[in-house]
Parts: C-alpha cells; sequence; structure tokens
C-alpha cells in the first residue's frame, strides 16, 4: 500500500508544486493582465449582451455604468434647444485602459462646447462590432436622444467583429470567448475558473513570457530601472507583433483577400447603412470617425507583423480600410474623419511617442487627447448644426 502511495500520490503531489510555481512566476514576472478584465456583463435580448448598468467600476477601466450600460454619468433627458452627441463605438472609444475623463469622447465634449448646455455621451462598448453597435442604437438610441451622432469604426477588427452575430457568452457577469457558445454551465463555470490563473492566460494565448514591469528599487540608478524597463518593454512588443499578425487579414488586397474579408468589407457597408437610416428618421446629423489600428500607426511595428505574417514588402494595402468606409461616406454625403494620418504624423516612429499602451492596440492618454483635437476641429462645421 505505501509503495502505491509512493508511486501514485507523490507525482501528483510534484505536479501540483510544480503548477503553483509556475502559477507564481507567472503572475511575478509575465503578468497576463487584460485591459478590461474588472468590468461587469449580463446578457440581454437586444444586443446580445452589454455592459451591466449601474455598476463602479475599478482600474484604468474605472468609473461609473449609468442605467444604459454606458460609461459615464446618467443621460437625463435632453432639454429643449440643447445640441446632444453620441460617440457610438467599441472598446476605443468606451476609453479602454484610460480614465473615464481622459477618453477621447468626454474630451472631445469639453473641446466642442462652446455652451453649458451641450453634452457628449461615450457610447463605446467592448466587443463591439458596428453591427452590434448598431443594434444597440436601435435599442436605447432613442433613451439617449442625440441631435449629433459621431460612429466611431476601429479599423483593427471591427470588419471581422460585424460576422459574429453570436457570443461572446455571458456567464456569471464575465465575458468568454465565442467558441464557448452553446457550452454547458459546467464547461463555463471551469474555464471561468481557469481564467483566474495566470499560468492558463498565459499557456491559451500562446504567448511566449515576459518579465513583469520593473519597478526600481530606491538602491537601483536610475540608469539600470530604465535599462531594465526597456528590456520589459521590448519584449512585450514582439509578443504584441505575434499577436497582431493573426489579424491583419483586414489589409489584403482584393486579389488576394480571404472569402470572410470580403463579406466582411460588405457587412461593413450594411451596418453603416443601418445607422444612416436611424440618424435619418430622426433628424440626427451623422459624422463617421475612423480609429486607426497601431498596425497601420508604427513603421517598426508593421515591419515586425510583417515579417511575423510571412507578407512581403508592398503586399499589403494598409489603408484599405480607410479607403473602403471614406468611400462610402463619400456617396452618402456623411462628414467623415480619418485619423489615420495624422496619426502617422505623430506616432509613426513608436517609442516614446507612441499613441498607443505598451503591447496594446487601445490608444494611451497621448492618443486620446489627439483623436479629441483632431475630430473637434474637422468636426466643427458638423457640431454647428442646429438639433432638427
Amino acid at each position: 500500500m505505501r509503495r502505491v502511495l509512493r508511486v501514485v500520490l507523490l507525482p501528483l503531489v510534484g505536479l501540483l508544486l510544480g503548477l503553483v510555481a509556475a502559477e507564481w512566476g507567472v503572475r511575478t514576472f509575465a503578468p497576463q493582465l487584460r485591459v478590461t478584465e474588472h468590468l461587469e456583463w449580463e446578457s440581454h435580448p437586444a444586443v446580445g449582451f452589454r455592459l451591466a448598468p449601474l455598476r463602479q467600476v475599478a482600474g484604468n477601466d474605472g468609473g461609473s455604468i449609468n442605467e444604459l450600460g454606458l460609461r459615464g454619468p446618467a443621460v437625463p433627458p435632453r432639454r429643449d434647444g440643447e445640441r446632444r452627441l453620441l460617440v457610438l463605438g467599441d472598446s476605443f472609444t468606451f476609453g479602454a485602459g484610460v480614465a473615464t475623463e481622459a477618453a477621447f469622447p468626454a474630451q472631445l465634449g469639453a473641446l466642442l462646447s462652446s455652451d453649458s448646455g451641450a453634452t457628449v455621451v461615450n457610447g463605446g462598448t467592448p466587443s463591439y462590432g458596428t453591427e452590434r453597435q448598431s443594434r444597440w442604437l436601435n435599442a436605447f438610441g432613442d433613451r439617449v436622444d442625440p441631435t449629433h451622432l459621431v460612429l466611431a469604426v476601429f479599423v483593427g477588427n471591427d470588419f471581422t467583429d460585424n460576422l459574429e452575430l453570436e457570443g461572446p457568452v455571458v456567464f456569471e457577469g464575465k465575458l468568454m470567448e465565442r467558441q464557448l457558445v452553446g457550452a454547458s454551465t459546467e464547461e463555463l463555470r471551469g474555464r471561468l475558473w481557469l481564467s483566474q490563473f495566470h499560468l492558463w492566460r498565459l499557456v491559451s494565448s500562446r504567448r511566449t513570457p515576459a518579465p513583469a514591469r520593473p519597478e526600481p528599487t530606491a538602491k537601483e540608478s536610475k540608469e539600470a530601472g530604465q535599462e531594465a524597463y526597456e528590456q520589459w518593454k521590448r519584449a512585450e512588443e514582439q509578443n504584441f507583433a505575434r499577436r497582431q499578425g493573426e489579424r491583419i487579414a483586414i489589409y489584403a488586397p482584393p486579389a488576394r483577400e480571404a472569402p470572410h474579408i470580403k463579406i466582411a468589407y460588405d457587412a461593413m457597408e450594411v451596418c453603416l447603412a443601418r445607422v444612416k437610416a436611424w440618424c435619418d428618421e430622426r433628424g440626427v446629423h451623422l459624422a463617421v470617425a475612423i480609429l486607426p489600428d497601431v498596425v497601420q500607426v508604427e513603421d517598426n511595428l508593421q515591419a515586425q507583423v510583417a515579417a511575423f505574417a510571412g507578407i512581403p514588402p508592398g503586399a499589403a494595402e494598409w489603408d484599405r480600410p480607410q479607403s473602403a468606409i471614406r468611400n462610402w461616406c463619400a456617396t452618402q454625403s456623411v462628414p467623415c474623419v480619418d485619423l489615420l494620418p495624422p496619426f502617422r504624423k505623430a506616432g509613426r516612429a513608436g517609442g516614446d511617442d507612441s499613441l498607443y499602451l505598451v503591447a496594446d492596440s487601445h490608444f494611451n492618454a497621448r492618443g486620446h487627447l489627439l483623436a479629441a483635437e483632431v475630430l473637434a476641429r474637422e468636426l466643427s462645421e458638423f457640431w454647428a448644426r442646429p438639433p432638427g
């Protein structure tokens, strides 16, 4: 009996201790943090899922979630003569990774508003593509009652998100992978339990471990601390370039595109038309803002992504999504602001000049400020249009 215990239990104990040590190591040296992991979600029949309303969120995603499931204060009934701008979008519009007041809708409101009666509502919801945004607009837009609407399209994944009509799955307040649509309660609970472990997050994302961001101690020199930080940053950026390489099919020229990419471009036009129809029916002024992906902006990252994905030089049309949206806007006489040119001018070198979070495709505070400044300048005439 003792021999059986030694043969069976000792390896199991060793395995368990090894997993504990590995989890500690990943949490310490390569923490797998998610920008929006503090958010709480709920299922909704009209949109599939939305942010759980009337919540207070911690962290950089923090602040209040109002009664409509939007980031920011409550939305009161619109007063007579009040200009109200709804900025509809995804996690970029929401402001993932920055404070509520740093997100570009809030800053845009401060720049556009020349009178105290003007308001801006942040209508950004993480994981929403344009299709789901149009569904949200049909379900909740009248409660916002905007006079102006800016549809913010993030080209990095909004096109392909429009193809995912089912999922993600909401389970116990968490948003889980689309692949789990139809999974049993036991499987969902098991995945939710596993997702608490950083080792599981590392393995499931297929990332190469990178050292944790070091914080210099009092004994370290400024130079040594800076060098350690740069090493961490380079490792994280290399991992990020590999991940970006998995989602750049949207930049393929039409002659080389995958079948689902053609569908994605067609679906985007359908979604844009739905938003325009909603606005036309209510006399709401519509404009479109095109938010660029970091791989379009930063030259060094673009070269890394192309190398990891095996894309020859010149084989990608890096501004193809922007061109498609601009063309649609031109045919529909919809004002369009393309943020790619000013973003490339300001942040093409990356590094300290980056407009994006480290190893993340979301805008940092500097990127949000630039987006707000460009939109305020380009949309001044649009904003001056009186309520319909």
